[in-house]
């Protein structure tokens, strides 16, 4: 390639990647590619903010909890 070429596709880079085709044509092109190529995908199970902030509130009750309140606290009255 010439380079003139090269630093017009560098430079330019972003008008050409502005147009990507739809998600739907992508899943069509990977469902008719042969099995050694498709991209295997990981289930991962994902947590919202909403539950992890609940989660460190108890935990943050919890400890202050056990904080305050001792398990053997000791005894003065003997």
């Amino acid at each position: 390639m010439s380079k003139r070429l090269e630093d017009f596709i560098h430079n330019n880079r972003q008008e050409f990647d502005d147009l990507e085709p739809r998600t739907i044509l992508w899943g069509r092109i990977e469902s008719k590619l042969p099995e050694q190529y498709q991209e295997k995908r990981k289930e991962g199970r994902t947590f919202s903010l909403g539950f992890v902030l609940r989660v460190a509130a108890a935990v943050i009750l919890v400890m202050g909890v056990a904080f305050l309140f001792p398990a053997n606290p000791s005894i003065d009255e003997y």
